[in-house]
């Protein structure tokens, strides 16, 4: 405990050390320095990040643009770094918010887009990320749709060299940060953000962040605009999309073994983050969406797949999984949905896990929980059920499944284990006779 109370203290001193030097630095020096400080904030945790951007930090940076002291580039690539590392802690606080280079980046903002000729756009650009990336959620109503309009500009370009592979994945990261609780009208962004998505589908020119980045940026405007559901499954086929990536990443990650070399090691962790960020999206899409697609049962068999691959390693991503399952059965219609679960794998998951004497006890409980939700499923109480001799011929799918892997013996050997469950994650129930209920039509 005490080893990571120095460490704290002493990056936290670094830090200020060097951003004390760069004024007494030329322009040359500042931005070796800024490259330093830049690797040192990649380390900070979150206490320690906290303690050293603070408001009047970011006056002093104000104070150094002003006096000649920090270029506006070296400060933009500063900020830049700063954003980033705000929203991968997620962290909230309102300290660049409260402060006078806030109020500053976002004069200039006006100010250059009132120009009728001459715009530095790329000026633009750089102060509309640094502005989305350290507000994070606090970007206001009117600021978002205008920096949306120059950083789309940057996202549509088309080369494929790595420098603009890098610009759009910081213009995208930086749209995918607006909240879903800023308007913006569709107009302004949605034939931008289809070409950049489309494009990219075509000619594969976008990095893996920078692609998922266009999506969720999509999807937070999904949340309250449910008319773009027919773009998002129909025009930009996101389940088939969705389904391609995570099958790609799974099959691409060495999931039980530490890579030692630091190259390797950064990739993965790079490959494990944007499987995390499609398993939160994929959640979100079923979440918000309700229509029907014929793609469901390749995309659940893709997500077994990386439960199978992750369970003993990464246990995180079966819950999400999981979660996105039992959203799926309430947002969808109950019996496609039962079915596609069966087709893709999901249900066959589930009761070979639970098998497992080392299962852990939040997981059998939602395996448990989620045979229980699909047993009042199918009760033929939803109002959009008419199908009766479709509902018990899934019944009877369900029982042959759960008698075929000998439900019952395992029901009894988890029973302590799931009690234990309950009272410790606050679970309000125990379903010992699920086969029982499965037979009675």
């Amino acid at each position: 405990m005490q080893v990571q109370k120095d460490t704290e203290t002493y990056n936290t001193k670094k830090f200020n050390e060097l951003f004390s030097e760069l004024e007494h630095c030329n322009e040359e020096e500042e931005k070796e320095k800024i490259e330093e400080i830049n690797e040192l904030v990649n380390k900070l945790d979150e206490n320690e990040y906290l303690s050293s951007f603070t408001t009047k930090l970011f006056d002093d940076i104000l104070k150094m643009i002003e006096e000649k002291k920090l270029s506006m580039g070296n400060a933009v690539l500063l900020m830049k770094r700063i954003g980033y590392c705000k929203i991968k802690k997620e962290n909230e606080n309102e300290s660049f918010s409260n402060s006078l280079l806030h109020d500053r980046i976002q004069e200039m903002i006006f100010d250059e887009e009132k120009k009728k000729e001459e715009k530095n756009e790329r000026l633009l650009v750089d102060l509309c990320e640094c502005y989305l990336l350290l507000n994070h959620v606090h970007t206001s109503f009117e600021m978002a749709p205008m920096c949306m309009h120059f950083i789309l500009k940057v996202s549509l370009k088309k080369d494929e060299n790595e420098e603009t592979q890098k610009e759009a994945e910081i213009a995208l990261f930086s749209l995918s940060c607006i909240s879903e609780y800023v308007t913006i009208k569709q107009e302004i962004y949605l034939n931008e953000i289809k070409e950049i998505i489309k494009y990219h589908q075509e000619h594969r020119n976008l990095t893996h962040f920078a692609y998922n980045f266009a999506w969720m940026f999509l999807m937070r405007r999904l949340f309250f605009n449910s008319k773009l559901e027919t773009v998002i499954i129909n025009d930009l086929h996101f389940v088939r999309e969705a389904a391609s990536e995570v099958k790609k990443l799974a099959g691409s990650i060495d999931w039980k073994n530490n890579e030692k070399d630091e190259e390797m090691k950064r990739m993965k962790i790079n490959d494990i983050v944007i499987v995390e960020r499609w398993l939160c999206m994929i959640h979100y899409f079923f979440y918000s969406c309700k229509f029907r697609v014929e793609k469901f049962i390749e995309l659940i068999s893709c997500m077994t797949s990386l439960c199978r691959a992750t369970i003993d390693t990464h246990k995180i991503f079966v819950r999400e999984c999981c979660s996105t399952f039992f959203d799926m059965m309430k947002h969808q219609p109950v019996l496609p949905v039962v079915n596609d679960l069966l087709k893709g794998g999901a249900i066959d998951f589930f009761m070979e896990e639970l098998q497992r004497s080392t299962l852990d006890d939040i997981i059998s409980y939602m395996f448990f929980k989620f045979l229980k939700e699909i047993s009042i499923s199918l009760e033929g109480n939803e109002e959009n059920e008419t199908d009766d001799a479709e509902r018990k011929a899934t019944k009877q799918k369900m029982v042959e499944k759960l008698e075929e892997e000998g439900y019952e013996d395992i029901n009894t050997s988890l029973c302590k284990p799931l009690v234990y469950s309950r009272n410790k994650y606050f679970c309000y129930f125990v379903y010992a006779g699920i086969v029982d209920h499965f037979m009675e039509f």
